[in-house]
C-alpha cells in the first residue's frame, strides 16, 4: 500500500509540473499557449506569381515575408470598434508555401492568449511591409499606390481562446484570409474590326502613354478603428507594361482579335473607384498633323447592363479599338472577373473585398483629398 501510494503521489506531482506552475503562495499559473495561424489568399488556382516583383498575387498559396498582424484581446466574442477604438499589439510574420499557409512569426514576436481572462482572440493581417502613417502613430499603416503592389489585407479573424484556440487549420473553420484591396487593370489597344493595321497605324503611330486620372494614390490601415482608407490628393498615374512592374515604354497598337490578345498593352492595380477616367496618348503616326494625339474616356464597368464600379479584389479588361480615320476609338469592355474562380466569395469572415468610392469627381488632378473609408470585418465566434 505504501508503494502505490509513492507512485501516485510522484506522477500528481510530474503532472502537475507539466501543465501549471505554482508560485511561493500556493497561486496556480497556467503556461503560456502561442497562438498558431493557418492563411489562405483569397485568389485563383493558378500558378503563383513571385511577390517579391509585387505583382499581382493570382495564386492560393504565396510566400509573403514581413506580414504586419494586429492583435485584439476581448472578452466579449466580438470587437465593436465604433464604440471604443482599440489599440491592437503588432507582430511580424513571414507565410510558407506549404503546410497549409502557416505563419511563422519572428524571434520575439509570437503573440500568446490571454490565460488569465481566457479572451477571445483577434487578428488582421497586412501586407507587403509598410510604414506608420505617422511616427507617433505605430498602429497605421500607409501604403503608396504605384499600380506595381498589390495590396492584402484580411478581415477580421477570431483565433478562440485559450482553452478552445483556433488555427485555421482545423476542419469546418476557415484560415485567416488574405484579400486584395486594389483592383486590376488591363487595357489592350487593338486596331478595330475589318480595319487593316498598317492603316490604323499610319493615322494614330504607337502608344506612347495611358494614365488613370483623377485616382488615390495612397492607401492607409487604421487598426484602432479597423478602417482601410484611400487618402490624399487625387493625381494621374501612369500605368505600367502588361508585366505590371515595367514603367511603360511606347507600344504598338496591336491587330483585331476578338478576344484580347495574350498579352496586354498596359497594366496596374489601383484604388477601387465607381468608375475610372483614362487618358491614352499616341505619337508617331505618319497621317497626322501634330505630333502626339490625346484621348481621354470616363469608362463605367456594367454587368448584365447593371453599372458595377472599378471594384476592389477583381481584374477589369479594358479594349481599346482604333479606327483608320482621326475619330474616337471604340470602348469595349469585359465584364470585371473576380481575382479568383468563381464569381461569389464566402469565407465566413465577414466584411467586404470591396470598398465604398465616390466618383473620380473632376478630371483633373485637384481632387478634394477627403478619404475613402470602410471597416474591413467583424466576426463573431
Amino acid at each position: 500500500m505504501m508503494k502505490k501510494t509513492i507512485l501516485i503521489a510522484i506522477a500528481t506531482t510530474l503532472l502537475c509540473s507539466c501543465n501549471k506552475e505554482v508560485d511561493e503562495t500556493g497561486n496556480i499559473t497556467l503556461p503560456e499557449r502561442p497562438i498558431s495561424i493557418y492563411t489562405a489568399i483569397q485568389s485563383e488556382n493558378t500558378p503563383t506569381v513571385s511577390p517579391q516583383t509585387r505583382a499581382p498575387i493570382t495564386g492560393t498559396d504565396a510566400a509573403l515575408e514581413g506580414i504586419t498582424f494586429y492583435l485584439w484581446q476581448s472578452t466579449n466574442n466580438t470587437i465593436d470598434f465604433s464604440a471604443t477604438p482599440s489599440s491592437p499589439s503588432s507582430y511580424t510574420g513571414n507565410r510558407t508555401t506549404n503546410n497549409n499557409g502557416k505563419i511563422s512569426f519572428n524571434e520575439g514576436s509570437q503573440p500568446v492568449y490571454d490565460q488569465k481572462e481566457n479572451k477571445h482572440a483577434f487578428l488582421v493581417g497586412c501586407w507587403p511591409n509598410a510604414t506608420p502613417a505617422t511616427p507617433a502613430n505605430d498602429n497605421s499603416l500607409t501604403w503608396t499606390i504605384n499600380g506595381k503592389t498589390d495590396i492584402l489585407i484580411s478581415d477580421l479573424w477570431c483565433a478562440g481562446t485559450y482553452t478552445t484556440p483556433i488555427t485555421g487549420a482545423e476542419s469546418g473553420n476557415t484560415p485567416l484570409t488574405f484579400k486584395h484591396r486594389l483592383a486590376q487593370l488591363e487595357v489592350f489597344c487593338k486596331a478595330a474590326d475589318e480595319e487593316t493595321l498598317a492603316d490604323v497605324q499610319a493615322t494614330w503611330g504607337n502608344i506612347k502613354s495611358i494614365e488613370l486620372l483623377d485616382t488615390y494614390q495612397q492607401m492607409t490601415y487604421d487598426a484602432t478603428t479597423n478602417k482601410i482608407a484611400y487618402t490624399g490628393e487625387k493625381k494621374a498615374i501612369l500605368l505600367l507594361k502588361a508585366d505590371y512592374e515595367t514603367d511603360f515604354a511606347p507600344t504598338d497598337i496591336q491587330d483585331h482579335t476578338a478576344t484580347p490578345p495574350a498579352t496586354a498593352t498596359a497594366a496596374g492595380m489601383y484604388a477601387p473607384s465607381n468608375l475610372i477616367v483614362l487618358c491614352i496618348t499616341t505619337e508617331g503616326a505618319t497621317n497626322a498633323t501634330t505630333d502626339d494625339l490625346i484621348r481621354t474616356f470616363a469608362i463605367q464597368f456594367v454587368d448584365n447592363n447593371t453599372p458595377v464600379g472599378f471594384e476592389a479584389g477583381k481584374k477589369h479588361t479594358v479594349n481599346i479599338l482604333f479606327p483608320s480615320t482621326i475619330e474616337y476609338p471604340q470602348i469595349k469592355i469585359t465584364v470585371d472577373e473576380n481575382w479568383t474562380s468563381s464569381p461569389e466569395i464566402s469565407d465566413g469572415l465577414g466584411g467586404s473585398q470591396g470598398v465604398d468610392t465616390g466618383d473620380p469627381g473632376d478630371w483633373t488632378p485637384n481632387g478634394d483629398g477627403s478619404g475613402i473609408t470602410d471597416e474591413i470585418g467583424k466576426q463573431k465566434t
